[in-house]
């Protein structure tokens, strides 16, 4: 045919073999890189995450703590109070030791080098509030019990605390509220920096499929083809990075929407729509994590999470806020305050229900706070959650001395 064999209506199969070969190699190191930043990125995600969920449960017992204390000084001379608000005050204590131990597990270098200094020194000022306190407590009710209260304990109890106690409760406060805010600000920005993370992986794929195509493209009946696969190729870049998002604003262990979709959902209704919030909390799942170990606790959340979605995804957005915390945020507006609590109920029912786990039976007590709220409140997402999280520690207050469901209103 007076033409080379190896080059057919400017085919040329070795050229093609050779363009095929480093296609195939760049490929393989895009996957790659693709997957160890999907790898990073959402353990990275996952540990921020875990870090300021910790940081805020600290902070709110010490929001807890603070008012407790308050309630003592106003009912000095009442022991039975007096001694059941520091038993309270003191399990808020362990329960701050027991989240500063989990927070230290986690690499926070890998957050940000700032955070473990700030939190040790937080940690300092809770410290001697703590000491300063569980002393003044103990003066408390050592004179409510001999009865040598009078007319003016109440005032000379706030002078004592107003001089000694409230310059610590404050430092405490401020100190992890700052932390809080610090937490919050690096987790953030971990957050955006993997997100920029993926946009250079999404400029590397680019710039890898456009030379692959421009090979190909040599080859005449292979451009098609070319073409067609660098275009599966981006799909599958775009799906990864909308994985990744995903796996910011969802909780891993319950598949349920985190704290972040319901901070953006949240912020979207509060100007135009009326609606009905209910937190719902397990009052003793510490005893079933301390008891029956991590795993079974995970299982427990995740069945859990399974149930709802199949009983109220219909007529709920429902979130994981917290390790064992959801909020339902119901689709259909509320008609009477007696038909809001009905259907609480009921969810409350279902979550205090005996569930098998393996060879065991877990059955928890539930405690629920719900808030009914109406556009011209002009309440922010911070704000409704504050009333809901205060209605709930009363909840799960009220829940571990009677030992049963309880349900409070925040309104």
């Amino acid at each position: 045919m007076g033409m080379n064999d190896e080059t057919i209506m400017g085919y040329n199969p070795v050229q093609y073999k050779r363009m095929t070969i480093l296609f195939v190699i760049l490929s393989l190191l895009n996957i790659f890189t693709v997957t160890v930043a999907f790898i990073r990125s959402g353990y990275g995600l996952y540990h921020a995450e875990d870090a300021l969920s910790h940081v805020a449960k600290i902070t709110q017992c010490v929001q807890s703590v603070n008012e407790n204390s308050l309630n003592i000084v106003m009912h000095a001379d009442d022991s039975k109070l007096v001694e059941s608000e520091k038993t309270y005050i003191d399990s808020m204590f362990d329960t701050m030791d027991e989240e500063s131990e989990k927070y230290l597990e986690i690499n926070l270098d890998s957050i940000d080098k700032k955070l473990r200094g700030n939190f040790n020194t937080a940690k300092e000022k809770v410290s001697r509030y703590h000491e300063a306190l569980n002393a003044f407590n103990d003066d408390i009710l050592k004179n409510a019990e001999n009865n040598s209260a009078d007319g003016n304990t109440v005032n000379k109890v706030m002078a004592a605390y107003t001089i000694n106690i409230e310059p610590l409760k404050t430092d405490a406060e401020v100190s992890m509220n700052n932390l809080f805010d610090l937490q919050n600000k690096t987790t953030y920005d971990f957050f955006v920096r993997c997100a920029q993370q993926f946009l250079f992986v999404l400029l590397f794929l680019a710039v890898t499929m456009t030379v692959g195509i421009i090979g190909i493209k040599k080859m005449r009946k292979n451009a098609k083809i070319s073409a067609e696969t660098a275009v599966e190729e981006h799909n599958k870049a775009v799906s990864s990075q909308n994985k990744a998002i995903d796996i910011a604003y969802t909780n891993i262990l319950t598949g349920l929407k985190n704290r972040y979709s319901l901070e953006e959902d949240f912020t979207d209704n509060l100007s135009s729509k009326i609606f009905t919030s209910a937190l719902f909390g397990f009052s003793d799942f510490d005893k079933l994590n301390g008891k029956y170990g991590r795993s079974t606790a995970d299982e427990f959340l995740s069945n859990v999470s399974q149930i709802l979605v199949r009983e109220f995804g219909k007529s709920a957005d429902i979130y994981s806020t917290e390790s064992n915390e959801f909020c339902f945020v119901f689709k259909d507006r509320m008609v009477s305050t007696i038909q809001t609590e009905k259907i609480i109920n009921n969810i409350m029912d279902i979550l205090s229900a005996p569930m098998e786990i393996g060879e065991i039976t877990v059955q928890l007590t539930v405690s629920c706070s719900y808030c009914e709220y109406k556009p011209n409140s002009h309440m922010s997402f911070d704000k409704l959650l504050i009333l809901m999280d205060r209605a709930m520690s009363a909840a799960k207050q009220n829940s571990s001395l009677t030992n049963s469901n309880c349900l409070v209103s925040a309104n």
